[in-house]
């Protein structure tokens, strides 16, 4: 039996949609056996299929009749190539007449997926209904019509439009949702694999959408960018919004784990902001983030992380920060503030995780203040107004260190001269000390009730307590009532324990003039008055005056005439 095609035979698409139709034309002539046959593909209703029309013939004659028919779709024209698809197997009782059929092919695949702009063969077997064996008709090219070509791979579409709605592009496509609802209706999905899926390039304007409810343009990456948008001069991305709500964002950038926005400029600013009419001067040079506006250039906000978190890789402990602040005018170049009640975190907090070695021009330090300033006015490196009490947390600075460097370091014009240091382990180096206060005292445990200016002495238990006597031997000092350094100062004591007891210096005391006038310079000792002293008179003995051992307290600084008062003494215990 030989069976060949003797006519051009053509196919057709048509998508659903019934936004485009493209057609193929196949034109092979096989032979195979004594029997000639001019055949076409095997048949299914027509819908979402394409067709395949032609004459069978049959010994030189149109057939008429019923056919069965087996066809197979490959990327090419032998059985070493891969079968793309099947229509869908077998298609049994196919009429014939005169030579004429038309058969609908429903590929097991979606259309899109076999036709995908490669080089299609079409592979056909036939036999007579329920006729025995199939014939095997071998390979015939799927053509596409002229228009198709148009929608091949590496195509291009293209005409002169003008206009900026639906209908003047050279290319519309317009998707309706079935039932009118949502959430989505695409009009064009493109997808790569490796590089760009869709490349928009043009004088004006590249990809343009618009959406009144939804998105106007949308962009998904599993691995790379989700959108990639590149200019040579203006802006690589711009985006606007004429919404009044703070809600209505120019643009809107989420992210579940990775960066919300990442901006990488080589000679410029990464990221640069600008609120408001601005009129203060902008800093140049190559910023990854510049923040410029009316109230605010830059501002950080975080539940549970950071605010604005900086880092820096560079070498240079005086030019490369973090995070880096400037000012201009009277305003501070970065302000931290903490408005919570219960929590201690801190409204500026400086890390660094270099020792710095015992050099201070070469550390790194956490938070580093200074001022060059040579004005009359505030010059201070820290500047800080903590007006709220009763709380130990509530600290103007509040410096730790977990390394075995200092705490604190501090220079005045020259860097390398330290003036002042308090050492990790809370040792104080200073040039000097200077206080308004003029005394040195002492942290000890006292009974409850007494007053500064009280002459105190030792107790039987060794607690402080008010002296009572007359040249008592037990004096130890006198309760300060402004001290200038306090010694055994544990943070841990209770104040309502313990009393500051000034044991050198000058300190205002209880007095009384029961032994007569005091004038200074007068010897003082304690008298019968709790908690006073008064003038001490020496005792004759042997023709030579001396006073009481361990019963002077101090030199009267000024004058007591009569009665009781308060006077300031320099505390010289003898």
């Amino acid at each position: 039996m030989k069976i060949r095609i003797s006519r051009k035979t053509w196919l057709s698409i048509s998508v659903s949609l019934g936004l485009v139709a493209v057609v193929w034309m196949v034109g092979t002539v096989l032979a195979q056996g004594d029997t000639e046959r001019v055949m076409s593909p095997a048949g299914g209703s027509a819908g979402n299929t394409f067709t395949y029309q032609g004459r069978l013939l049959d010994g030189g004659e149109p057939a008429t009749g019923t056919y069965d028919f087996e066809v197979t779709i490959w990327d090419g024209s032998n059985v070493t190539t891969n079968q793309v698809a099947s229509c869908p197997g077998i298609v049994d009782d196919i009429p014939v007449v005169d030579g004429v059929f038309t058969l609908y092919l429903n590929p097991d695949r979606p259309m899109s997926e076999v036709f995908n702009g490669g080089e299609r063969w079409i592979r056909i077997g036939v036999c007579p209904d329920g006729g025995g064996p199939y014939t095997d008709l071998g390979f015939q090219p799927l053509s596409p019509a002229p228009y198709a070509w148009g929608l091949r791979s590496g195509a291009v579409i293209s005409g002169d439009v003008e206009g900026g709605t639906f209908g003047d592009a050279v290319l519309n496509v317009s998707a309706r949702h079935p039932w009118g609802g949502g959430p989505y209706a695409v009009g064009i999905y493109a997808r790569s694999s490796t590089s760009s899926a869709v490349w928009g390039e043009s004088a004006g304007i590249g990809v343009y959408g618009q959406s009144t409810s939804v998105y106007g343009v949308k962009g998904h990456s599993t691995s790379s960018a989700g959108g990639y948008f590149s200019s040579d001069e203006g802006h690589g991305l711009r985006a606007r919004t004429s919404g009044t709500d703070i809600y209505d964002h120019g643009g809107y950038f989420e992210a579940y784990q990775g960066y919300g926005i990442y901006a990488e400029s080589t000679l410029n600013y990464a990221v640069r902001g600008e609120a408001g009419n601005a009129t203060s001067a902008v800093k140049t040079g190559m910023i990854g983030v510049l923040g410029r506006g009316e109230d605010h250039g830059v501002v950080g906000s975080s539940d549970n992380g950071c605010g604005v978190y900086g880092y820096t890789d560079g070498t240079s402990w005086s030019l490369d920060a973090g995070v880096f602040g400037e000012s201009s005018g009277q305003a501070p170049g970065v302000h931290g503030n903490n408005t919570a009640v219960t929590d201690t975190a801190p409204g500026v907090m400086g890390t660094s995780t270099n020792d710095a070695g015992g050099n201070f021009t070469g550390g790194l330090a956490g938070l580093y203040a200074k001022c060059t300033s040579s004005g009359s006015g505030y010059g201070g490196g820290f500047y800080n107004d903590t007006s709220t009490a009763n709380s130990q947390f509530h600290a103007t600075v509040w410096i730790e260190n977990k390394s075995d460097g200092d705490l604190i370091w501090a220079a005045g014009g020259n860097d390398s001269d330290v003036d002042f240091r308090v050492t990790g382990a809370g040792h104080v180096y200073a040039n000097g000390y200077h206080t308004p206060a003029a005394d040195f005292a002492e942290m000890l445990p006292a009974e409850a009730g007494l007053e500064p200016g009280d002459v105190l002495v030792i107790g039987p238990d060794g607690q402080l307590t008010r002296a009572t006597e007359p040249y008592a031997t037990n004096v130890a000092g006198v309760y300060s009532t402004e001290p200038g350094f306090v010694g055994g100062n544990d943070e841990d004591l209770d104040p309502a324990e313990n009393v500051p007891l000034a044991i050198v210096g000058i300190v205002p005391v209880k007095a009384s003039a029961e032994n007569g006038p005091i004038a200074p310079g007068d010897l003082l000792t304690t008298s019968s008055t709790p908690g006073h002293v008064m003038k001490a008179e020496p005792v004759l003995i042997d023709g030579v005056e001396f006073h009481r051992p361990g019963t002077l307290v101090g030199k009267a600084l000024e004058p007591l005439d009569a009665g009781q008062g308060v006077i300031e003494i320099l505390v010289t215990l003898q």
